[in-house]
């Protein structure tokens, strides 16, 4: 297998943990391995986001992007509006690996619209994780809703 140019690695952890949308997003991105995401927590804020979290972890897809994959993501996740980028170690079974993660702002919680929370769960079962990260965001960000928070603007009536 030729393997493009690497920019460098990207851990997804909420709609690209789903194979084919991320895949028909970027389709030079090629799936390396499920890794963990230690000292943060899955939460919600319309979509996925992370916060730090000492006793927690996030279960992610850790995935080999290009400069044109990274340039995309960009796009989708409203870079450097929307979301930032972060700089983190992600455990996977062969060795850490250094990667970035898109992470938000926000300081509120709202649940996600179901079809994002499907495609999240899709993921979920492209990567062979437990569901419980995801249920527990889900949860606590029913439980802390805010109302503050807004959909982004690609969420908004959609499906994805």
């Amino acid at each position: 297998m030729c393997m493009p140019s690497v920019l460098r690695f990207y851990a997804g952890y909420g709609s690209n943990l789903c194979l084919a949308q991320m895949l028909r997003r970027c389709p030079a991105a090629r799936p390396l391995a499920a890794g963990t995401l230690q000292a943060h927590r899955l939460v919600f804020r319309g979509v996925a986001d992370l916060v730090a979290a000492p006793s927690h972890s996030v279960p992610v897809g850790l995935y080999a992007i290009t400069p044109g994959c990274e340039a995309e993501l960009d796009i989708y996740e409203g870079f450097p509006r929307l979301y930032r980028k972060m700089d983190v170690t992600v455990e996977t079974e062969a060795s850490p690996v250094r990667a970035f993660v898109y992470v938000m702002s926000g300081h509120y919680f709202a649940p996600p619209r179901n079809a994002y929370f499907s495609v999240i769960e899709e993921g979920y079962r492209d990567w062979g994780f437990d569901r419980a990260p995801l249920e527990g965001a889900l949860d606590h960000a029913r439980v802390h809703a805010t109302g503050h928070g807004r959909a982004p603007r690609r969420l908004r009536g959609a499906a994805a």
